[in-house]
């Protein structure tokens, strides 16, 4: 783990990368050590928007770590989920962000799907965010009334409702969904995609494309 020192023992999560020289300093004692800088791609969205889907169909066909960033939510079990949601927003983003940067150091870029990052004013607030060169973001997105009808459309809408679960509030979920979208109209680095009236097919080509313009 690159935020480990072995010289000093010291674990922080402040650690100093150069991205041009491919190292990183321990802030304890100033040991520095080999680093390899990747960029980071995130790909995200609210919930109907299309990201499962894509995830599963651009992986094993673009040159980097692609991962599924919601795969806490999804363990059948419910232990890690229920764990998970009592840790703090902050912690669960930057760690995020720590097991990206780890997965970097094979030397592939990382592109991670889900809405966990997908706020990006937060995210690079993050010490973690310098871990990357950059960070560019691609939100899916549908027209509000789409994407209501996709949500209430899914199997166990409507018990997911009535439990609580955060994808199944209709209402939550559009407004999460405007909000990717004005990111995408407020940030240079933020694209987006419209699938309202895009097939399946269509949604998977134009993230594929997405990501291998920025490999």
């Amino acid at each position: 783990m690159f935020t480990f020192c072995p010289d000093c023992s010291a674990t922080r999560r402040d650690v100093s990368v150069d991205h041009d020289a491919g190292t990183v300093t321990c802030p304890a004692c100033g040991a520095t050590r080999q680093y390899e800088s990747q960029p980071l791609l995130v790909v995200t969205g609210a919930s109907a928007v299309g990201k499962t889907t894509a995830y599963r169909e651009v992986v094993g066909t673009v040159d980097a770590v692609v991962v599924e960033s919601d795969l806490y939510w999804l363990e059948p079990r419910g232990d890690v989920a229920t764990a998970w949601r009592s840790v703090p927003d902050e912690s669960r983003h930057g760690f995020h962000l720590l097991r990206y940067a780890s997965l970097g150091q094979s030397g592939r870029p990382v592109v991670a799907f889900g809405s966990a990052l997908g706020d990006a004013e937060r995210t690079e607030s993050l010490a973690e965010a310098d871990y990357f060169p950059c960070i560019e973001y691609l939100a899916l997105v549908c027209d509000p009334d789409e994407q209501a009808r996709r949500i209430r459309a899914r199997p166990g809408w409507d018990g997911a409702a009535d439990s609580g679960e955060p994808w199944a509030d209709v209402d939550a979920q559009t407004a999460a969904n405007e909000r990717f979208r004005r990111l995408a109209d407020d940030r240079a680095d933020y694209d987006s995609f419209d699938n309202t009236d895009a097939t399946v097919d269509e949604t998977v080509t134009a993230v594929g494309d997405w990501i291998r313009r920025r490999l």
